[in-house]
């Protein structure tokens, strides 16, 4: 069939149109062009680099290799877990929909370029999921020339960079090396808590400069994503015409109003029952909102949770320093409550009291949000999960400020 458009695969796949600044970034990938940075405001799809990239590999399959600028491998890598997993269920359902769908659709066409790709002619596209407390097949690509996605945190992509793959045999460490520093194109979401691996690639693609006429392979390339990229020029940004779109303008236009509150030298336990009674008092004025408390240690964290006076079944605790198989069983509780796009009117009110781990990527969307105080790129992500979708338009949060050095952030 005729060649789709950008637009067409994706809504296919999820049932609604990309932003311009998706299809803008997918014409620059289809025409070769590997962007700098992309700097997209929270709560406007950047998973969705994904579909871009693997639209830009099945417009450029029929080209020989050495022409071929679109990578065979996709990789998102970021460091929380809650947020690989996240977007590792949507490249499964990228997958999915593909491997449904019918020969003359957009996705359909797809299907078939991408099967091209591979001597296999079996599985046109591989989605592999790294990171800690999940278990993948040591061999994680059946060929070297298959189409795959890869979702995982910075550790496990660095290490194999490295040629030393967590888990990984002396024998299989080059084949990995290989798999990832070549013809693999990497979008570091949330590039400011990446900084470490973001020099690392830096450094691997200037050493690979010395073999450059002798391989026509592409190199690995890496490209930073955040709402707050800090000393790093992005050419992937929103504009007038992402505004115009009523979806993204309800996002970007949300006025979200911040009160500070100053707790005067108070010792770490009256630090827990401020934020309790705080809670308290705005559930009396909200009392079926939802409310995201946000902590900078693990110990604050818990000893807020535990003091809540909040029936068990409508509060929840998100830390990063929990087993996997605890984490599993509890998701289901909370998420669905405080997921964007739930249905504010069906849901009773909820308090969710977490540390960083929901910064960054999580699809949160909280009616308020209660936060310690913190470094300006942290408050602007936190902020991000707050009207996420821009359906109240107006929104009032806090930001308790202790007396104190923080032993996160500093004085």
């Amino acid at each position: 069939m005729r060649r789709p458009a950008f637009a067409d695969v994706f809504e296919q796949v999820h049932g609604f149109c990309p932003f311009p600044w998706q299809q803008r970034l997918a014409d620059r990938l289809v025409a070769g062009e590997v962007p700098r940075a992309i700097a997209v405001p929270t709560g406007l799809g950047k998973t969705s680099v994904i579909d871009a990239a693997l639209y830009a590999l099945a417009v450029q399959v029929e080209r020989p290799a050495q022409e071929r600028r679109a990578r065979r491998r996709i990789a998102l890598v970021v460091d929380r877990r809650l947020v690989v997993d996240g977007a590792y269920e949507h490249a499964i359902k990228i997958r999915r929909t593909i491997l449904a769908a019918d020969d003359d659709s957009p996705c359909g066409w797809m299907r078939d370029r991408l099967l091209a790709m591979s001597a296999l002619r079996e599985e046109p596209l591989a989605v592999v999921r790294m990171r800690g407390g999940v278990t993948w097949a040591a061999r994680w690509l059946r060929s070297p020339d298959q189409p795959a996605v890869v979702v995982g945190t910075a550790d496990q992509f660095g290490s194999r960079l490295l040629f030393r793959g967590y888990g990984q045999s002396n024998r299989m460490r080059p084949i990995d090396a290989a798999l990832v520093g070549t013809d693999m194109l990497c979008f570091v979401d949330e590039a400011h808590m990446s900084d470490s691996l973001l020099s690392t690639a830096r450094d691997v693609a200037e050493f690979d400069d010395r073999w450059a006429d002798e391989s026509w392979l592409p190199r690995v390339a890496i490209v930073p994503m955040s709402a707050t990229l800090r000393d790093i020029d992005a050419d992937v940004n929103t504009d007038a015409a992402d505004l115009a779109v009523p979806a993204a303008a309800a996002r970007l236009s949300a006025t979200k109003q911040a009160v500070v509150v100053d707790l005067d030298g108070p010792i770490r336990r009256r630090a827990a029952d401020a934020f309790c009674r705080l809670v308290a008092a705005t559930r009396e004025v909200h009392p079926g909102a939802v409310i995201a408390v946000v902590l900078n240690t693990v110990g604050l964290a818990r000893e807020v949770y535990a003091g809540l006076d909040v029936d068990h079944e409508d509060r929840a605790l998100v830390i990063g320093r929990c087993r996997q198989i605890d984490r599993d069983e509890r998701q289901p509780s909370w998420l669905p409550r405080t997921r964007a796009g739930r249905n504010r009117d069906a849901e009773p009110g909820f308090v969710i009291v977490a540390t960083q781990t929901v910064e960054v990527g999580v699809d949160l969307d909280v009616d308020l949000l209660i936060t310690q105080h913190a470094s300006l790129d942290a408050l602007v992500q936190r902020f991000g999960r707050v009207d996420r979708l821009g359906t109240l338009g107006t929104s009032r949060s806090f930001i308790v400020r202790l007396d104190a050095d923080d032993p996160v952030y500093g004085a």
